[in-house]
């Protein structure tokens, strides 16, 4: 049996972007969309953060963490690119409020 490098150019064109495309699907298909996400108020942390029971992550992008004049007093500086190394360190017991822009 022959293989024609047209055909094997042709089918590969094909399926790469048919399967760089159902990756691209399914990984939307199961993220969380923004509006599944509780937001809170800057009264409410306040409150959570004299009792104790919360821990705030800053999580911005490094350029906009390095270009802010603003941070949460107390906030933990989280790389968002390192997330599986931080994530396994966080305490069950708190409450977690990710800050990021």
């Amino acid at each position: 049996m022959t293989i024609n490098p047209k055909n094997n150019l042709l089918n590969r064109s094909i399926w790469f972007p048919a399967a760089v495309l159902l990756v691209l699907a399914l990984m939307a298909a199961s993220n969380v969309s923004a509006a599944d996400v509780p937001r809170m108020d800057v009264k409410t942390l306040a409150d959570k953060l004299d009792s104790g029971d919360v821990i705030v992550l800053d999580v911005r992008r490094d350029s906009n963490w390095d270009a802010s004049e603003y941070k949460i007093k107390n906030a933990l500086r989280a790389d968002p690119k390192k997330f599986s190394g931080w994530s396994q360190t966080l305490p069950k017991d708190k409450a977690l409020v990710l800050y990021c822009a």
